[in-house]
């Protein structure tokens, strides 16, 4: 029975770590986003995440890889669609697909750990 209560228990924990991870992982890309980028869709399949978004410049684009690359629970960013688009109004944007990774050692770390954006002090 005790063995019972203790994979429960596990259980529990590995939830109350994932939803903690994506807040983290939420965070941590608000932390990174230079301006004039904006993304269109995230998604996360066990380490790996998937951003979709738009950039005014590429050099805007350059910059998000070079901040994941640099961003403490993140690694190995890579980029791997960009495209030039023209609107209506002839203002060209770029369309991008980037995956970067978690890092194991803080793949499950507690968001506590790190100040949220906007927190003073």
């Amino acid at each position: 029975q005790i063995k019972h209560v203790l994979e429960r228990k596990q259980i529990v924990e590995g939830l109350q770590s994932d939803r903690n991870q994506a807040v983290s992982i939420l965070d941590e890309l608000a932390r990174q986003l230079p301006e004039g980028v904006f993304l269109k869709s995230v998604k996360q399949l066990e380490d790996e995440i998937e951003l979709k978004g738009v950039a005014d410049t590429n050099a805007r684009i350059a910059t998000l890889v070079h901040n994941l690359g640099s961003s403490p629970i993140m690694h190995n960013p890579n980029l791997v669609e960009i495209k030039a688009n023209t609107n209506a109004l002839s203002v060209k944007e770029y369309e991008f697909v980037l995956r970067v990774y978690l890092k194991r050692e803080t793949a499950k770390e507690d968001p506590a750990k790190h100040k949220p954006v906007g927190a003073k002090g």
